[in-house]
């Protein structure tokens, strides 16, 4: 099966590829396969796809992975020496998730998504630069499919933001917020402390 060895240990694996018992593969294919079983998402471990950059912004190919294989396209010209940018993210993958899956957030757009801890009630942002006017507060199911998928997204999604964030009554800001402030509060270290710890 295309995920086999996706919830096995690697002690358990009697047979992998041509049937070659996984305590009698030379020494590289047993470090491929601990790579592929340790991956945190529990894909299969693609050295080429990897060493794209990530960075659903600045999206020049695309990939699909189906059961016959994965492939990645160029989607307009890419100069000699320029970077493949692909994506990690799909339709509707929150920043934090591809952060808990593959330890690093992409670059904008990034959707940020969060419950809070005492309503339970879910909130979610959508971020596409570092300037002010580049959020999207509760952006909607349409505005967040496209992430990671679409060529010049950032364009389209920061040209409809102010039209987006100006329909969002203050009630709804007000519950934004206090969700936000929450979720913050119930964070085991501040901004700060977090900047301080990554600094040392």
């Amino acid at each position: 099966a295309e995920d086999g060895i996706r919830d096995t240990s690697v002690t358990g694996v009697q047979t992998c590829a041509n049937g070659v018992p996984f305590l009698e593969m030379e020494d590289p294919e047993r470090q491929s396969l601990h790579a592929a079983i340790t991956r945190g998402a529990g894909m299969r471990f693609l050295p080429l796809y990897d060493m794209f950059n990530h960075d659903n912004g600045k999206l020049n190919a695309l990939t699909k992975g189906d059961e016959f294989g994965d492939s990645i396209v160029a989607v307009v010209d890419i100069k000699a020496g320029s970077g493949i940018f692909i994506s990690y993210k799909g339709s509707g993958a929150t920043s934090s998730e591809i952060f808990q899956k593959y330890g690093f957030v992409e670059g904008y757009p990034q959707l940020w998504a969060w419950k809070d801890p005492v309503s339970l009630r879910e909130g979610s942002f959508l971020c596409l630069s570092d300037d002010d006017g580049g959020v999207i507060i509760n952006p909607t199911e349409s505005m967040t499919a496209d992430a990671g998928t679409v060529i010049g997204l950032i364009d389209t999604l920061l040209a409809g933001a102010g039209t987006h964030n100006s329909n969002v009554s203050m009630e709804e800001l007000e519950q934004f917020s206090n969700h936000f402030n929450g979720c913050l509060q119930s964070l085991p270290t501040t901004l700060a402390q977090d900047t301080d710890i990554l600094n040392t």
